[in-house]
């Protein structure tokens, strides 16, 4: 992320439609796995590198699809065994998964039924789901004023994941113009929802006016089905 200017907010986008990372163009194309485990790598670097260059700054991140699936994995950890990914610690770093404020995933093929941040009608899982009773539970230590005190955070109560029955990657539906929805349908739920974690500190709390950059994950599709083109 080179001249990156400091803001008070960034959000960071990952979908399946954009191929502005290293994911999306691997040479010869790739498999959905590869392109999972890539993505991982390339959120996580830019995450990590902004933090690094803006400290004080909130960060948002959005995930559609897979690139929901990656952002779920780089912020909760894995490993996601069906993509060949057996990292169990987050791929952030503890400061940045600190500033992280809010996390919105769609469609995650990750998706499972039962943990508390779900939203949707989706009552099974994605076809890489998350083992049942499984809820994302990492804590980040802040070191505020050592040796004053340790601030503990859990990650969990970040994020808000959408899935609907009828989707066919998320859940086991059969409607993938459902999958595509979720921005209609959810939109303005999530926008309210980034807009509560964000502090007053950073102005209105909207995506909008922290768009320098964005950083897009994923472009593979599902092993068993044809992914859509867009979302």
């Amino acid at each position: 992320l080179p001249s990156m200017v400091c803001l008070q907010s960034l959000t960071l986008k990952t979908t399946q439609a954009d191929n502005q990372v290293a994911a999306a163009n691997l040479s010869g194309g790739a498999t959905y796995d590869a392109s999972v485990r890539a993505g991982i790598s390339a959120i996580a670097s830019a995450v990590n590198s902004f933090n690094s260059r803006c400290p004080n700054t909130q960060l948002v991140i959005v995930g559609y699809s897979q690139g929901a699936q990656i952002t779920d994995n780089a912020f909760c950890g894995g490993p996601d065994t069906n993509q060949g990914y057996s990292q169990t610690s987050p791929a952030f770093s503890a400061a940045a998964l600190n500033q992280i404020k809010a996390v919105i995933e769609m469609g995650n093929p990750r998706y499972v039924y039962g943990v508390s941040y779900q939203v949707g009608t989706c009552r099974t899982q994605g076809f890489s789901a998350r083992p049942s009773g499984y809820s994302c539970s990492v804590s980040v230590i802040c070191l505020s004023a050592l040796p004053s005190y340790t601030n503990i955070l859990n990650v969990r109560d970040k994020i808000q994941s959408y899935c609907d029955s009828a989707d066919p990657y998320c859940c086991t539906g059969n409607d993938a113009n459902v999958h595509q929805g979720y921005g209609q349908v959810y939109g303005q739920a999530a926008l309210t929802f980034i807009k509560s974690k964000l502090s007053s500190g950073s102005g209105s709390g909207t995506t909008t006016n922290a768009r320098p950059t964005t950083t897009t994950a994923g472009s593979g599709n599902p092993p068993t089905t044809t992914a859509p083109s867009g979302g």
